[in-house]
């Protein structure tokens, strides 16, 4: 039996359906459609506003140019999640692919892949995200490409863990018995039972899109000034961190609230105990509840060592049951 649980995937829809659950993924959605909502312009230049600090006219400020900062940190948010999202996504069908088709090729094919997710595994993302964006015509789709085509590698290998797992399964053998194809048995056998992990998977790679986004950005490398992203909004506040610090707190802020909601969802989403764990955490606890019979301990009489074996245990006086007696 796999390791992952097909009944994780319900218990993860629950979870997310929970109220924690709703607000992070309301607040995310919100931040997507808000900026249509909101009656205000983020290109809008004021020189009578510059650097304004936040009032009930302009309720985070204004930037150096007299541009409200509330309109721009939220088309900021739907720019930054919008490429964490597709690059999540691309990373995510990425790995799926990479580790079944490994998992169930074997052989050459195995080991090429993995020996692509070590070398991709031990260089550092970020390094290898800044090297292609300095190359590449900055922009959201090249940025998107980026952290989708670095960030599939920890997926792939745990998609080919739990793949090589559940090809020994019954319902496999079974169904390549009845003819079915290995595309066939990993779409509609094998990637239901990964559904849950590959939820958890997901929560923590967006989070990491995110993260690289803003840090792409923020060195210049990204989405380019007009358009606002929170990476680059934190790029122009550093000339003025000091006389005006809401430039920075305000995307700081959201970058470090939207990071830790992900995470607390995702620690929440994970499954707590795995089938295997639990069986032998079963068979211990049962092995435990009858502790073996102690063995008989040398006794010394007049120096000579005698084993003193202890009595049966005796069931004590039943009402209704005659006592036989014992010879003394």
């Amino acid at each position: 039996m796999s390791c992952y649980s097909a009944s994780s995937y319900p218990e993860i829809r629950r979870r997310l359906g929970s109220g924690w659950g709703r607000a992070v993924l309301g607040g995310l959605l919100l931040l997507l459609v808000l900026p249509s909502l909101l009656p205000l312009d983020p290109y809008r230049v004021d020189l009578d506003g510059l650097l304004k600090p936040p009032s009930l006219t302009h309720w985070l400020g204004t930037d150096d140019t007299g541009r409200d900062l509330l309109a721009r940190l939220v088309l900021g948010g739907r720019a930054t999640l919008g490429i964490a999202l597709a690059a999540t996504l691309i990373a995510l069908a990425l790995g799926t692919l990479g580790g079944a088709l490994a998992a169930y090729r074997g052989g050459v094919a195995d080991a090429v892949l993995m020996r692509l997710v070590d070398f991709g595994l031990a260089f550092p993302s970020l390094f290898a995200i800044l090297l292609v964006a300095s190359i590449v015509p900055p922009g959201p789709v090249p940025l998107i490409a980026v952290i989708g085509a670095t960030g599939w590698m920890a997926t792939a290998r745990l998609v080919r863990a739990a793949v090589r797992q559940l090809a020994g399964a019954a319902y496999t053998e079974a169904a390549r018995s009845l003819g079915a194809s290995g595309g066939r048995v990993i779409w509609r056998h094998h990637l239901p039972n990964l559904a849950g992990v590959l939820v958890v998977v997901g929560l923590v790679q967006f989070s990491r899109s995110i993260l690289a986004e803003a840090t792409v950005s923020f060195l210049g490398f990204g989405v380019q000034p007009p358009a606002p992203t929170w990476g680059n909004l934190l790029m122009g506040a550093q000339t003025a961190v000091f006389t005006a610090p809401w430039l920075a707190i305000a995307p700081g802020v959201a970058v470090t609230l939207t990071l830790v909601a992900l995470a607390s969802l995702g620690l929440g989403t994970a499954p707590t105990r795995l089938p295997r764990l639990e069986k032998e955490a079963d068979h211990h606890s049962h092995s435990k509840s009858h502790p073996p019979t102690p063995h008989p301990a040398p006794h010394p009489i007049d120096g000579r060592s005698e084993l003193v074996v202890p009595r049966p245990h005796r069931p004590e006086h039943v009402t209704g049951q005659p006592v036989l007696p014992t010879r003394s």
